[in-house]
């Protein structure tokens, strides 16, 4: 029966009845197991197959990937299957880790979700007739940030108030108050606003005396339907 200690050369030698023979053997031993690298981050839903390999005393290897075991420190945060491939399900930090011989190697990633999306540059009043470029901001957990106006699906509660285009332009259409929703992978955010139009002008003063060669300033007023007034003075015909 053959122990073996450690890695290394090592030469058997048998004798009977005047009968000799030696054999010479190569003892290897695992020296250490590594696994590739994980990324840093990973958004949810994100998947990475990761590769455990085994390294000998000789200087050869061979693939761990479906001998190792393989394990996470949270499996809400990441996931992994027993041939190493990584899924991202929710917001955390979590450790991946092989096993195989008695070693191990282990990478770790931040996994970051989508927490809000933000909508711009909607003002609080439009005027019918006015078109305004609306932006969409994707706020993440790791406080990151993308530009997500053109992967955005928008929407509008009243077109016939406003309406809004698939890349976010928005156009009052007819006085009254609406909302802009812009939606991205599961998210959304809104943004408010009333639309306002001219529902009369006055012209003041209302009643004038002329004299012959004289003159006299009139001043339009327009009154909007959200109760404010602008003068028009140099706009109206």
């Amino acid at each position: 029966i053959l122990s073996i200690i450690g890695a290394g050369n090592s030469t058997i030698s048998i004798e009977h009845n005047a009968l000799y023979d030696q054999q010479t053997i190569a003892v290897v031993v695992i020296e250490s197991l590594s696994i590739s690298t994980l990324s840093n981050s990973m958004e949810v839903g994100e998947t990475q197959q990761l590769s455990s390999t085994a390294n000998y005393s000789n200087g050869s290897t061979i693939d761990a990937n479906n001998l190792a075991t393989w394990s996470s420190s949270n499996e809400s945060t990441l996931s992994v299957s027993t041939s190493g491939l990584v899924t991202a399900v929710s917001a955390g930090n979590a450790t991946i880790t092989a096993s195989f011989g008695g070693l191990q190697d282990s990478s770790s990633s931040e996994v970051y979700a989508l927490q809000s999306l933000s909508v711009l540059d909607l003002p609080a009043t439009l005027e019918v007739g006015v078109s305004q470029q609306l932006g969409s901001t994707a706020n993440y957990s790791n406080s990151s940030t993308i530009d997500a106006s053109s992967l955005a699906t928008w929407n509008s509660s009243n077109e016939s108030i406003l309406s809004v285009s698939s890349s976010g332009l928005v156009t009052a259409v007819s006085a009254g108050n609406a909302t802009i929703t812009a939606t991205f992978d599961g998210i959304q955010g809104t943004a408010d606003t009333e639309v306002f139009s001219l529902s009369s002008i006055n012209i003041t003063p209302g009643a004038v005396t002329l004299a012959i060669d004289s003159s006299q300033s009139l001043t339009a007023t327009g009154l909007y339907t959200h109760d404010s007034t602008s003068n028009l003075s140099s706009s109206v015909t």
